[in-house]
């Protein structure tokens, strides 16, 4: 369930930033996790599932960090106020 919930937050935040990377990257991995643990019972596989995920989590993070500080103003105003 919480596996759904942090792929929704990421396909919502998709919307914003609209690259497919943190979204495709955790989806795989979402879906290494269950094979990995409900079917294969494999650690290997379970462990770079959850590798996936975070990546992707911090990935959609970095992306949200990076969009914000493009709004910042790069240029100073030409006169002084003395």
């Amino acid at each position: 369930m919480l596996l759904l919930v942090g792929l929704v937050s990421l396909g919502w935040s998709w919307r914003r930033h609209r690259h497919p990377g943190p979204l495709t990257a955790s989806g795989i991995g979402a879906v290494l996790l269950v094979l990995g643990r409900l079917t294969w019972n494999l650690p290997l596989v379970l462990y770079a599932g959850a590798g996936l995920v975070l990546a992707g989590s911090l990935w959609n993070l970095w992306l949200g960090w990076r969009r914000v500080s493009d709004l910042v103003p790069l240029r100073s105003h030409g006169g002084s106020n003395s």
